[in-house]
């Protein structure tokens, strides 16, 4: 039998202080870490969510048993013990649901079994009741209808921001099942940028290679710090009304973004963040990545999951169900707005006239990652580079 499992990427904000949620956190970044450094050598910018990631390995754990369930906790560096897995993940996702002017969050999945396969009942109220998760048969028979139906589904979630995620080519009559793993977001700038300010500069990719892009440009107060250790410069811009901040990791001048990445576990930690005028510089991008390579979740360390030998008998106790694809696709727009917000007046907020403290302008390839800063979850971790 074949097992597609979708993760699809947008956003998310929390603030529960349990320690399930912390060991997750801590779970996120460990993982957030080994899939970058798998992606930085296939593409100049990509954006990833370990945290849709983990929220499916989660679910699909509690129906896997032996070396199957061990790779997937192991891998994703998740608590073994599955109540605080449910519990941390359930407060979370209870959180995740917000819908304001200024931000919209969700959190949501769905399983999508072939019309013949009956999921367990006791995994189908885990589903339901810890991870916010749907069940709905498909007959994979008619793959058109199949397609057309997950991608619908997908669409509605985002908004439309994410189309055509599956190809039927990737399914077929012998397909078992699809879960569809769903984070979106939707969030206003604290300070948005001013679109008259925008125009076109030079973004320096590397060596001589260089490109003329948009440059968002504001003078405004915000956290920013400089680490002469770490030979990089992090600014915090944060989302209305929210604990959801956007931290970008610039390297100094002169030092290429591969001497980051060779430890970037270290730039992903607390930062001393200081209040202070800054000018920003940084360029509007949109990136959609698409992660289909069935060798990546193996190079990860999930190896049965993807073989005859798994067992997921605590799924489906009949038959020998294993995943065949695993795909991801996460979209990030950042523009004068926010992320992924559709911005088309000037907004005022008051005549303020501020000397700048400091410059911080994004011109060279940086690390980004999206985080909650109540429990310090990372969202999203990602990389422009032009």
């Amino acid at each position: 039998m074949n097992w597609i499992v979708l993760f699809f990427g947008a956003f998310l904000i929390l603030e529960c202080n349990s320690q399930g949620v912390q060991l997750i956190a801590q779970a996120t970044d460990k993982l957030s870490v080994k899939v970058y450094n798998l992606m930085k050598s296939t593409s100049f910018n990509f954006v990833y969510s370990a945290f849709a990631t983990d929220v499916m390995c989660s679910l699909i754990a509690n129906g896997a048993k032996g070396q199957t369930k061990s790779e997937l906790l192991t891998t994703c560096a998740l608590p073994t013990n599955q109540q605080t897995r449910d519990q941390a993940f359930k407060q979370l996702i209870n959180k995740f649901t917000v819908n304001t002017p200024t931000l919209k969050l969700r959190q949501v999945n769905r399983i999508y079994p072939a019309n013949k396969f009956v999921i367990l009942p006791a995994f189908r109220s885990n589903a339901l009741n810890f991870y916010n998760t749907e069940i709905q048969s498909l007959n994979y028979h008619n793959t058109f209808a199949a397609d057309a139906n997950t991608n619908s589904w997908v669409q509605n979630c985002t908004d439309n921001l994410i189309k055509n995620t599956v190809n039927p080519a990737i399914l077929k009559p012998t397909t078992e099942m699809i879960i569809a793993n769903i984070i979106y977001i939707s969030g206003q700038w604290a300070n948005p940028f001013p679109k008259a300010n925008t125009k076109k500069s030079t973004f320096h990719q590397g060596g001589s290679k260089t490109k003329s892009i948009d440059f968002m440009t504001t003078i405004t107060n915000v956290k920013y710090a400089e680490n002469v250790a770490l030979k990089a410069d992090f600014l915090e811009l944060d989302l209305k009304n929210s604990d959801i901040s956007v931290v970008i990791i610039l390297p100094k001048n002169g030092v290429d973004l591969k001497e980051i990445e060779s430890n970037i576990e270290k730039y992903l930690g607390v930062h001393d963040f200081q209040t202070t005028a800054v000018k920003i510089s940084l360029p509007k991008f949109s990136i959609s990545s698409i992660l289909a390579d069935p060798a990546l979740p193996k190079k990860l360390g999930v190896v049965k999951l993807y073989s005859k030998e798994a067992d997921l008998t605590g799924i489906a106790p009949v038959g020998q169900l294993y995943t065949d694809v695993a795909i991801q696709k996460n979209v990030i727009t950042v523009s004068e707005g926010g992320i992924n917000f559709p911005f088309e007046n000037e907004v005022v907020t008051g005549s303020q006239v501020l000397e700048e403290k400091r410059v911080f302008n994004a011109d060279r390839p940086f690390i980004f990652y999206i985080e909650d800063k109540s429990t310090k979850v990372k969202l999203f971790l990602g990389r422009f580079g032009g």
